[in-house]
Formats: structure tokens, C-alpha cells, sequence
């Protein structure tokens, strides 16, 4: 089995935070979100991580830091110069092919932050098609994503993307198993809908082909937007400080990057990433990215991108 990471997205709901840094490297509980997924996946199976060209070094150095014991291969996304992207679904078809991957695969979304054992998933459903599925327990947030009915087996019988009346409120992460034997109405499938990667589940289902939904209770995250982050780092209540603070009130979820300088600074539930000057301040709510330097400022709900200078 292979796996492949799916961390080529632009985020551009985060931006600017995320302009020029990839999603997937944002700090979640003392370390980056992809780093959660890798070590869930059992480490007989090695790892590609689908990016953008932009991302090469920021993933290569990522691998090298936290992970330097584990086989992570980086594989750059060729995008047309008359496309922005290539889409999720086609991204994994393009690994399949380049890679010449003839076994099973896990793909998982590097924005996807969940609690179950993908070991336990991968365990279960061994050689059929199965997808991570969470009770977001309300038929409102479910309209987000994508709908699932199944049976009394879990079978999945109905498969549809963001519907403005769900029938259930069981939507499909982005994790997914997929055997060797059902790449080719994958990639059939991906050059008729390379953006969506769920739609590749209900045309399964249209051509017969069994899905199963691996159901999980504990906590999934959908990491699309800043509030969304904030939440999660929130709900993870600790305190992880990489570097010594002078004079600074804590409260609540914090963390703080290595080589950060932070002194006279009240900071509640924010994220404050690596070699940061910060002096005076007050932040809540609030992410500061790499290199940022702030003195004598009030934040709160804001998000301030890599290498700003805010001075007041």
C-alpha cells in the first residue's frame, strides 16, 4: 500500500496567512497538521506528499525536521499554464500514473484533522473502496460537505456534495481507501471531474461499485478557514512555549514557536509561529506567522502573515 497526502491547495480562505505558506504546516497541538496525519499512518507504508512547486522547500525542510526516520517522498504538482490547479481528484490520478502505483492506496487531505486509528480503518476494509465518515450531528453544517446514507453494514447507498436539504447529517472526510483494482474508473472518473475529489464516490455508485463508510465518533476537523483553525487550537486547552517569554500573561490555548521573543505581552488563545519579536502587545484570537516583529499593538481576530512589521 501506498499513501498519498494531498497538500497542493492554495488556501486562499486563510490567506493571508496562508499566501505563502502551506496550509498544512499550520501548528495544530505542538506541531503541523500534516504531521498528525503522518503519524497515524502505519509506518510500513510509505508516504507521498502532492504539492505545488511554490510549497518544494517548505515540505522538503518539514520532512527533514519532523520526520527524518520516516520515507516521505515530495511530488510536485505540473500545472498547465492555462490552469490555476489540477484539481484534487486529477492530483491523485497523476500520482497513480507518474508513481506507477499498482497496489492499494490511502489518500487523506492534509487539511483533515481526525482522532480514529487509521490503522483501525485501513484493517477493516482491507481491498474494498471506504471513506472516513463523521456525525457532524446537525443537518445544517452538514449542507458543507458531502452527504452520505448507507445500510445496516455501512454500505454506502447515496452519495451528494453540499445539498441544500441533507438527508443525514454522516458527511465524508477526506480520507479515503482505494484498491489497486478500481484506479482506472478512478482516473476515468478524475478526467471528467478532476476538482471534486467526493464525486469520485457517487459515480462509483453509479457504475456499481461498492463504497463502504468507516464511521468515527471522536473529533474531525475540516481545517477550511481561520475560524476554523482558531477553533481546533482552542479546544486543544495547552499551553506550548518553544521559546522563554519576559513579563508575558498566558491564557487559555497558546502556542509559541521556537527563536520567538515575546516580553510586556498579554496572549490569549493565539498561535504565534517561529522567530517572532513581539514586545507590548496584547493578542487574542489571534495567529502571527514566521518572522513577524510587533510592538505597542492591541489584536484580536486577526491574522498577521509572515515577516510584518506592525509598529504602534
Amino acid at each position: 500500500m501506498k499513501a498519498i497526502i494531498l497538500a497542493g491547495g492554495k488556501a486562499t480562505r486563510l490567506w493571508p496567512l496562508t499566501e505563502k505558506f502551506a496550509k498544512p504546516l499550520l501548528i495544530v497541538n505542538g506541531k503541523p497538521l500534516i504531521s498528525h496525519i503522518i503519524d497515524n499512518i502505519p509506518t510500513d507504508i510509505d508516504c507521498l506528499v502532492s504539492t505545488i512547486r511554490e510549497f518544494n522547500k517548505d515540505f522538503s525542510l518539514w520532512a527533514k525536521k519532523y520526520h527524518p526516520d520516516r520515507k516521505i517522498e515530495i511530488f510536485l504538482e505540473k500545472i498547465p499554464k492555462n490552469l490555476n490547479k489540477i484539481g484534487a481528484l486529477k492530483a491523485i490520478d497523476i500520482v497513480i500514473k507518474n508513481k506507477k502505483i499498482k497496489e492499494d492506496i490511502l489518500v487523506v487531505a492534509a487539511d483533515n484533522y481526525f482522532s480514529f486509528k487509521i490503522s483501525d480503518f485501513l484493517k477493516k476494509f482491507k481491498g474494498k473502496t471506504a471513506v472516513g465518515a463523521y456525525d457532524i450531528k446537525s443537518l445544517t453544517e452538514a449542507r458543507k460537505f458531502g452527504v452520505l446514507l448507507v445500510d445496516r453494514k455501512n454500505r454506502i447507498i447515496s452519495f451528494k456534495e453540499k445539498p441544500l436539504h441533507p438527508e443525514s447529517s454522516l458527511v465524508s472526510t477526506a480520507c479515503y481507501l482505494i484498491p489497486a483494482k478500481f484506479h482506472q474508473p478512478l482516473s476515468e472518473i478524475a478526467a471528467e471531474f478532476p476538482d471534486n475529489i467526493g464525486i469520485f464516490i457517487e459515480e462509483f455508485l453509479k457504475r456499481g461499485l461498492p463504497v463502504y463508510a468507516f464511521r468515527f465518533s471522536n473529533q474531525w476537523y475540516d481545517i477550511g478557514s481561520y475560524e476554523s483553525y482558531l477553533a481546533l487550537h482552542q479546544k486543544e486547552k495547552k499551553q506550548i512555549i518553544l521559546n522563554k517569554t519576559k513579563n508575558c500573561q498566558l491564557f487559555g490555548s497558546i502556542y509559541i514557536g521556537q527563536k520567538s521573543m515575546i516580553a510586556n505581552t498579554v496572549i490569549v488563545d493565539s498561535v504565534v509561529m517561529d522567530k517572532c519579536q513581539i514586545e507590548n502587545c496584547t493578542l487574542r484570537n489571534t495567529v502571527i506567522a514566521d518572522g513577524a516583529k510587533l510592538k505597542n499593538i492591541d489584536l484580536e481576530n486577526k491574522i498577521i502573515p509572515q515577516n510584518t512589521i506592525l509598529i504602534g
